[in-house]
This record gives C-alpha cells, structure tokens and sequence, in this order.
C-alpha cells in the first residue's frame, strides 16, 4: 500500500522485475531523481557556493563566489540573483522545488578568524529565513556546515560503509560531525563535534587558527601569495604547505587520538575546502 502511494505521487518508479525464484516475479522499484528538487547554500567567511539536487542528491547546477567576509545583504544579492537562473538552467518545475538549505559555521559573525571586519558581527542579528526565503517563498531550513556535510556523508558517501564516523570539515575555520550508529549525534546543545573550538596546546589560541583555510593564507600572505596560488604550487608555494601540513598534523594528533579513544569511530573523514591532494597528504 505504501509503495502503491509512493508510485502515485510519483516520488518512485518501477524499474523492471527481478528473474528467478518461485512465484511472480517481484518489481524494482526506484527512487524517481524528478520527483523533486532542493537548493542548497553554503555560507562561509571566504566562499559562497549555491547548489540545485535532484531527488538522489545529483548536483544539477552550481554557482560560487569568492568574497571576503561578505555581508548579509551580499550574500543574499548573490543568492536571489543566482537562483532563477539555476531553475531555468536546469529545467525544473518550480513547483517541485521543496525547500532552501543553508549551512553556515556556528557564531559565523562572531569567531575571530584571520581578516574579520567588525562589520561582519552583522551575521550574529540575521535572519536567516528572511534573507533567503524569497524569490520563491520556498521553506528554508538552516544548519551547521559541519552537520551538514556529516550528514551528506552519511546518507549518500562513506556513512553507506561506515554506521559510526567523525567528519572533519577543514574550511575557513575548522569543524566537525559524529555520527552514531547511522545517526547524527547533536550533543545536549547541539553543539557536538566542535574540534576548532579546542585550545592550541602551546596556548597560542584554538586549533582552527592554524588548521584551517585561514591559517594557510596567513602563511601564504607573509610569502606574497593567495590561497588561488595553490594551483601554482611553485617550490616557494610548496614550501608553505608543506610547514601548515606539519603544523596541521601535530595539532590534530592529540584531539584526534581522543575523538579514537572517547567514541571509537570506525572511521574519520576530513572534507571540506582544501585542494585534493592535499586532504591525501593530511590523511596519510
């Protein structure tokens, strides 16, 4: 009955039957990738990226912008002039578009990270809901980027393998997920996972002011590069990144031996930001 209401709603499709066995052959059913649609939206101090997924998570269009610190009208102006243009790229049926997430790091406008400006404490007094809620009046549902990206894992990546995890988000700061026997756990707060928050064991501030995005581009800046110079990587680029990898090792080497003790993950996972080949290296 259920599967019969599911069809009807068009939200899965038959694909085929199975050969074999005895009696009439049972039918395959699908999840139907059209049946609906939702725009994704990650805010961070350095990056907005805008994304449309289909009903098995396919990313179906795309837009970014590289701006320092934007302030919320910005992000919004960027996020209301990218959209339409998303919907019509992609040829989809407004109408099965169900929803708007956001995720963003936690105190966005508040954490002291390299480059803040003392206008960017405008993101602590947002509202979120009314920034992106229009064009269309679609719902929007506001997460943690950590969360998020934990739970993306978990559902459509390496949680399918992995019931129990901790994700690292290396970003602009640094954040993480747990995952718990197939589900996010939150914490009393919701505030679980916070690794960036930890303090530097030299006392020098917290581990995301050196693990991070932003503490390689105050490496890069003191050698008259960007982070865009990654692509480069010339012997003088390589020559920072090679220190931030070993300054990055040691300072996760204590917290993440206690997330291994303390939780017993079956596995960690670091994601986010940082080019390719460099998760390789700082996994190895």
């Amino acid at each position: 009955n259920i599967s019969r209401r599911l069809l009807a709603d068009g939200l899965i499709e038959e694909a085929g039957r199975r050969r074999g066995g005895r009696g009439s052959p049972p039918t395959n059913l699908i999840i139907n990738p059209e049946a609906c649609y939702s725009i994704g939206l990650n805010v961070d101090r350095d990056h907005i990226t805008i994304v449309m997924v289909n009903f098995v998570g396919q990313t179906i269009a795309r837009r970014s912008l590289e701006a320092a610190f934007a302030l919320p009208d910005v992000v919004a102006d960027f996020y209301r002039g990218s959209v339409s243009d998303m919907i019509a790229e992609a040829d989809v049926d407004l109408s099965h578009v169900v929803g708007v997430g956001v995720a963003s790091p936690d105190d966005l406008g508040l954490v002291d990270l390299p480059g803040r400006p003392a206008g960017y404490s405008q993101w602590d007094t947002a509202d979120w809901k009314a920034l992106f809620g229009e064009p269309f009046g679609l719902p929007v549902f506001v997460e943690n980027d950590s969360a998020a990206a934990a739970m993306g894992e978990q559902q459509l990546g390496l949680g399918q393998k992995y019931p129990s995890f901790f994700y690292l988000l290396v970003s602009w700061g640094l954040g993480g997920g747990l995952v718990l026997d197939g589900a996010y756990f939150r914490g009393a707060d919701g505030r679980s996972g916070e690794i960036g928050f930890l303090p530097d064991s030299d006392g020098r501030g917290q581990i995301q002011t050196h693990v991070s995005l932003s503490g390689l581009a105050v490496l890069l800046q003191k050698e008259g590069a960007k982070l865009a110079d990654l692509q480069r990587r010339d012997p003088k680029i390589n020559a920072v990144v090679d220190h931030w990898l070993g300054n990055a090792i040691e300072k996760l080497r204590e917290p993440l031996a206690a997330v291994n003790c303390l939780i017993n993950p079956a596995a960690i996972l670091i994601g986010g930001r940082l080019p390719g080949d460099l998760i390789d290296q700082l996994v190895r």
